[in-house]
């Protein structure tokens, strides 16, 4: 691993709700809770995720808090700079978060012959039934996070961004 030293890498998210297609939301919290972002999502929902790897480096394992995605390859994707796959996750075994408190959920990546990827994603989790609140504020294209491969053999998330 110590031969990726200095390496980047960029992984890219997009989050659809699965039934309608329609974008996550995200809102800005300031310095109130632990990261400035926070992620609105409903439990009981089916959430479509598609993810984005540059440079083009397999993708074995997508990890969110404990639970794996299964993930399959888009075959479509035409850039060979890029690898993207695409998978499903539930959120029906998360709590509703009480007001003024936030979620940090683990992003997990392990890729082919490199070290393991790894962010926490702020989160606050909505009754499936509270569109109102869930679907306030600003729409969420993707979210992307830039990283560097360290000569310890981690990878360091240099910039986090939502677009």
């Amino acid at each position: 691993m110590a031969s990726y030293a200095g390496k980047t890498v960029k992984l890219t998210f997009n989050i659809k709700r699965e039934s309608d297609g329609i974008p996550i939301y995200f809102k800005a919290d300031g310095q109130r809770f632990e990261q400035q972002l926070t992620i609105k999502l409903q439990r009981d929902e089916t959430y479509r995720i598609d993810l984005t790897v540059r440079p083009a480096i397999p993708i074995e394992i997508l990890r969110l808090q404990d639970e794996n995605i299964g993930l399959e390859k888009i075959s479509k994707f035409i850039d060979p700079n890029a690898l993207s796959y695409t998978g499903v996750w539930k959120t029906a075994h998360f709590p509703l978060t009480e007001k003024n408190k936030r979620e940090l959920i683990k992003i997990t990546v392990v890729m082919k012959a490199m070290p393991m990827f790894s962010a926490m994603m702020q989160c606050k989790f909505y009754e499936n039934t509270d569109a109102q609140h869930a679907r306030w504020g600003d729409k969420l294209t993707n979210l992307e996070y830039d990283g560097v491969v360290t000569s310890d053999g981690t990878i360091v998330v240099q910039k986090q961004q939502i677009i």
